[in-house]
């Protein structure tokens, strides 16, 4: 039997179907639309408050109901209201919509991140008694939220596997639950994928093995390049015996991990270490010292730079802030050129002008000579030139008179200092030092030249 639109009556009904049809689509489409618009504002809006983002994520929820995305939204702004406002039974809001969102998208990963979260905080309310059900009885599930919670993220990692979040979500959500070996296995997952993460992971490691190193060492286990950047946060932890030893399984470190690795350890005071390594890593910029001086540059003829960061045989020059540090081709001691400071300065904070680390032979006398010329240099906290230890100064300390009036001529001074048994390095330095009268000025002009440090002679005062 053939069926025919001729008669008026089912023509009137299929326009009829088509009209309902295009209604419920326009609907669908528009409603679609205000989702969207509502989901983009929230995300767009920071300012919003926790209370505000959660009503219009819902508002977006019952727009697109169908709408992976909006639920998972409305369910992470459960959870964040939950939180912030202490309203547990938002959580399981937050759970609700959220399984909604895994129902209608079952391998998005993030989705199960976040399932994972919410199931955690419905937990961790229901282990402490803060959670009623619908009769206002105690709802003890959290055991069974905990393993939910502990499904939905390792479902995550097997929809992601590559992906550095969810491991690492994996890793905290067993860390939270007391299973730090399984906590680290994932978070070595995580590294592998991401490792510039190490400073995060072992700040986790420290916490939970109670600054034990070998433990954290075996929890990481970290692969070779990863060394040199573990060996660096121990010595950051006030630990560099065993950071040292971590470092000698490196061959070969980067110029940069070396660099990173002597700053930490003369931030340590471990200046002999410091140099062992300055000394054997292979970079550009190291510098020596020049004949007939331990000091490096001690005339001031070749290029000084502005905030050096090179830890040995470098000038560490600050100019600004009413000092400016310039060299001067007039009537230098010797040589081509002198150091100039110029004082314009107001107030009498402390004030290390310039500054020069080098190593040393402990139990030994060394003595500095330095020519200084001085113009119209006025202050009550005048400046003064220091040799000490690098590492303690009250161990091993030689300064000058206060450089202060008028020399119009080249006057030598030197200083003696005798280094202890354990010292490793001396450090050179023109100091403005505190000044505590209010009204402690400084304005003048000072030139240094011809520096030399060297072992004293055997009749040296």
């Amino acid at each position: 039997m053939t069926l025919t639109l001729r008669p008026l009556p089912c023509r009137l009904m299929l326009a009829a179907l088509v009209v309902v049809g295009a209604l419920m689509l326009g609907w669908k489409i528009v409603t679609a639309s205000l989702s969207e618009v509502m989901l983009t504002y929230v995300e767009r809006t920071p300012s919003l408050s926790a209370e505000a983002r959660n009503e219009a994520a819902g508002l977006a929820a019952r727009y697109a109901p169908d709408s992976p995305m909006a639920r998972l939204q409305h369910g992470a702004a459960s959870l964040a209201l939950a939180v912030e406002s202490g309203d547990n039974n938002l959580a399981t809001v937050s759970v609700g919509e959220i399984r909604e969102a895994a129902t209608l998208s079952p391998f998005d990963y993030r989705v199960r991140l976040a399932l994972g979260r919410a199931l955690e905080r419905t937990g961790e309310a229901r282990e402490a008694g803060e959670t009623v059900n619908a009769n206002g009885v105690n709802d003890l599930n959290g055991a069974n939220d905990a393993n939910d919670a502990r499904e939905a993220f390792d479902r995550a990692v097997e929809f992601a596997p590559r992906y550095f979040e969810t491991h690492w979500a994996l890793g905290n959500h067993l860390l939270r639950q007391g299973d730090r070996e399984g906590a680290f296995a994932a978070m070595r997952q995580s590294l592998l994928l991401r490792p510039s993460a190490l400073p995060l992971v072992f700040d986790y490691a420290w916490s939970a093995w109670n600054g034990d190193v070998s433990l954290i060492i075996n929890a990481l286990d970290p692969h070779p390049p990863m060394l040199a950047r573990m060996a660096i946060l121990l010595v950051r932890r006030n630990r560099p015996d065993d950071g040292l030893s971590v470092w000698q399984r490196i061959d070969g470190p980067a110029p940069s991990e070396a660099r990173q690795m002597v700053a930490a350890l003369v931030d340590n005071a471990r200046h002999g270490d410091a140099w062992r390594i300055w000394s054997s890593a292979v970079l550009p910029e190291k510098a020596e010292p020049a004949p007939g001086s331990l000091l490096a540059n001690p005339g001031f003829e070749e290029r000084i730079q502005v905030n050096s960061s090179l830890p040995f045989y470098s000038w560490r020059v600050s100019s600004g802030n009413g000092v400016r540090v310039t060299v001067d081709r007039q009537n230098p001691h010797e040589g081509l050129q002198s150091l100039r400071v110029s004082f314009d300065l107001d107030g009498g904070e402390p004030l290390t002008i310039a500054s020069q680390t080098i190593p040393v032979e402990p139990n030994r006398s060394y003595c500095l000579t330095i020519f200084t010329k001085i113009e119209e240099l006025r202050s009550l906290g005048p400046p003064v030139i220091e040799v000490f230890d690098a590492a303690h100064p009250e161990l091993a300390y030689a300064a000058t008179v206060p450089l202060v009036g008028d020399f119009a001529d080249w006057t030598q001074q030197t200083l003696k200092i005798r280094t202890t048994k354990t010292t490793e390095a001396v450090t050179i330095r023109l100091q403005r030092p505190l000044c505590s009268d209010p009204h402690c000025s400084i304005e003048g002009r000072l030139w240094l030249d011809s520096l030399v440090l060297g072992a004293c002679a055997a009749n040296t005062p």
